[in-house]
């Protein structure tokens, strides 16, 4: 008898783990195939040609590849590599707290103790900063000096780039206001390569990603070969097109770090304490320590080293990244152990609403649709006005031509009349060709036209030269009508 309650309750045993396998495989495979559905409706509504994504959460690990690496048409994968734009930033500000954990340095150093030749200057007036400002981004230098990072491919490119940019000029007061500026990562790799006595891109290579085990992530400048780099793309009249942007070598600390969806899962696991890498533990958290200086002062997600530290569900990290052609999303919920990462070859907001709806896949709740990517509504109001510009010109053409085979029209000495028509027709198209000039001022917070040429679509551009050629059309129709009137028979 005893033999036989054994017996039964070992079957038991065995057959309600066969049941609770099937279950948990069951519901892996259900949960794989949320994100996936998800995240393929998402691509096909904000027209992604490729995206990786790169899920942890808890015990449960997933990445994959969606849509095409490149116009040849080669699917991307979870090797497939992608620049992570300014996502990189958690890179260098590792490297820099490691380096401040070995004693090599200080947050309250001054920049000028590691790059003697620095200086920035307020209102006329040198100012010091110090790392820790620039590792939260208080250091005064503005948003918009992006703007002055040349294109370069040399191997010293940062270093020549910020010695060029010397005075540096800010616009507040250092430690008194937040305000993102890539620059500010920039001269932190500087700094870490200044104190290692080796390049940026070795020391990082060297001495954060090999220990780290990420051994396919690399500045980009160092990757040995393209076969698995997604190609960028941009936004054109014809959908997403290919894109080969500049190289702005000098940025590579704030922006240029390339890396795949198996290294973003070990990355985003070592940040979440899910693995453990000897003398790096201590220097993770410090990593996620938010400056706390402007608490109660100014508004905003609180900044630590590489990350903006948001409340949802527990604390949550965030950041996001975007080059010519690239975009890419990590978030990192401490208390749930979420984290997930997605990259595009698209410059695209849509990486940011992916990310939020598989996490809330993640949680067990229905993701929220996505809002309409901002450059995609640009994209399409361009392809509008180019229409009509285009229908304007062959107005302009045809009317034009008809005025010239016509007979009765002759040459007319302008009146006075006819001359204050003349002039409040070029007037108007000097006006018109001026705000298409200006106007990135007023949409784009000031950003140069030959900055948006490589950031923003394609069709941005395009159109607007065609505007102002159908506008020309309209001078050119009005001036020859005034010119050349009818004659009065």
């Amino acid at each position: 008898m005893k033999f036989r309650r054994m017996f039964t309750l070992l079957i038991l045993v065995v057959f309600l783990s066969n049941n609770y396998v099937g279950y948990a495989e069951s519901s892996t495979h259900n949960l794989e195939k949320s994100i996936d559905m998800f995240i393929d409706r998402e691509m096909e509504k904000l027209k992604i040609p490729g995206l990786s994504a790169s899920i942890v959460l808890d015990k449960f690990e997933y990445s994959s590849g969606y849509g095409f690496r490149s116009s040849g048409n080669k699917a991307v994968d979870e090797r497939t590599l992608f620049e992570l734009g300014s996502n990189s930033k958690a890179f260098t500000g590792l490297a820099l707290l490691h380096m401040v954990k070995q004693g090599k340095l200080s947050l309250d150093d001054n920049v000028t103790a590691h790059l003697p030749w620095f200086t920035a200057v307020l209102d006329g007036t040198e100012s010091d900063i110090n790392i820790r400002q620039l590792l939260h981004h208080t250091s005064g230098i503005p948003t918009d000096s992006i703007t002055l990072i040349p294109e370069s491919n040399d191997a010293d490119a940062l270093k020549q780039m910020l010695m060029e940019m010397v005075p540096v000029q800010l616009v507040n007061k250092p430690g008194q206001i937040f305000e993102y500026a890539t620059l500010n990562y920039d001269i932190i790799g500087l700094i870490v390569a200044e104190v290692s006595g080796m390049s940026y891109e070795e020391y990082m290579i060297e001495n954060i990603f090999n220990p780290l085990g990420l051994l396919n992530t690399f500045p980009k400048a160092q990757v040995q070969s393209e076969e698995n780099m997604a190609s960028g793309h941009k936004l054109g009249f014809f959908g997403a097109a290919s894109y080969d942007g500049p190289s702005y070598r000098g940025n590579t600390p704030a922006g240029y770090i390339v890396s795949n969806a198996e290294d973003m899962r070990q990355w985003m696991k070592i940040q979440l304490g899910m693995v453990n890498v000897p003398g790096f533990g201590e220097v993770i958290l410090e990593s996620h320590m938010k400056d706390s200086t402007l608490e109660g002062i100014q508004e905003g997600a609180p900044y630590a080293a590489g990350w903006e530290i948001y409340s949802f569900e527990g604390e949550q990290l965030e950041h996001s990244g975007a080059n010519p052609g690239f975009s890419s999303y990590m978030l990192l919920n401490k208390g749930k152990k979420i984290g997930v990462t997605v990259m595009a070859n698209l410059n695209s907001e849509a990486v940011f609403s992916i990310a939020m709806g598989i996490e809330q896949i993640l949680l067990g709740n229905t993701p929220t649709p996505s809002e309409v990517d901002l450059f995609l509504i640009l994209n399409n109001v361009m392809r509008v006005l180019l229409a009509l510009s285009l229908l304007v010109i062959a107005l302009s053409l045809f009317f034009c031509s008809r005025m010239y085979k016509d007979k009765h029209r002759s040459f007319q000495k302008p009146s006075l009349n006819a001359g204050i028509k003349l002039t409040l027709l070029s007037v108007g198209y000097a006006i018109f060709t001026v705000a298409i000039y200006l106007s990135p001022t007023v949409l784009y917070h000031g950003y140069p036209w030959s900055f948006l040429s490589v950031w923003a679509p394609s069709s941005l551009v395009v159109g607007a030269i065609f505007m102002v050629v159908a506008a020309g059309g309209c001078l050119l129709c009005g001036g020859y009508s005034i010119l050349f009137p009818k004659r009065k028979d």
